[in-house]
């Protein structure tokens, strides 16, 4: 694991046990920015928490929980429930079938890239203020409203729920090369 920081960050604790890698820490100083880079198995699940800071994922493959005052993430598959504080949510996620999908903005942006032609049962809610866009990603039935939305596809096995408090909701084709 690699640690660098632009303030005093003290390591509290590390631990493996079989497959889980365990670390935290704290730092008197406050807003410390701390990047945690891991390098594991393509197969890897995370659990990312920070108080103040930007959790970015990339190129990984599992389970995934993260809470950050930004998230950002590209070449995520599988599960996702993300929650972003202030700064807003931008990931392109490929769920497999049976992944549910959880992403909630308190403030901010929520952009979202997913693969058309997946069973998808998905639901978007954000203040009709803001709004929203859907792209078609293959629904056989979509219903819409001031400041949400409800479409499906075949059986509906990919679950993904979009909540935005205060901004706009993107949901856009993602794009998979592998």
């Amino acid at each position: 694991m690699t640690l660098s920081t632009s303030r005093v960050l003290e390591l509290v604790a590390q631990k493996v046990a079989g497959s889980l890698l365990d670390a935290w820490g704290r730092s008197d100083d406050r807003r410390a920015g701390v990047d945690i880079a891991i390098e594991g198995p393509r197969v890897f699940d995370v659990e990312a928490y920070t108080l103040d800071g930007t959790v970015t994922l990339r190129d990984v493959d599992g389970f995934h929980y993260l809470t950050g005052s930004r998230v950002e993430g590209r070449g995520v598959f599988g599960d996702l429930d993300a929650l972003a504080t202030v700064d807003g949510l931008d990931v392109v996620v490929v769920p497999y079938i049976g992944s549910v999908v959880r992403l909630e903005v308190v403030q901010g942006d929520l952009e979202v890239a997913l693969p058309a032609g997946l069973p998808y049962d998905l639901r978007l809610v954000t203040d009709p203020g803001w709004g929203y866009e859907l792209v078609d990603l293959g629904f056989d039935e979509v219903s819409t409203g001031p400041g949400f939305a409800f479409a499906s596809t075949g059986d509906g096995s990919v679950s993904v729920e979009l909540i935005n408090r205060d901004g706009p909701i993107f949901v856009r084709q993602a794009v998979v090369t592998e």
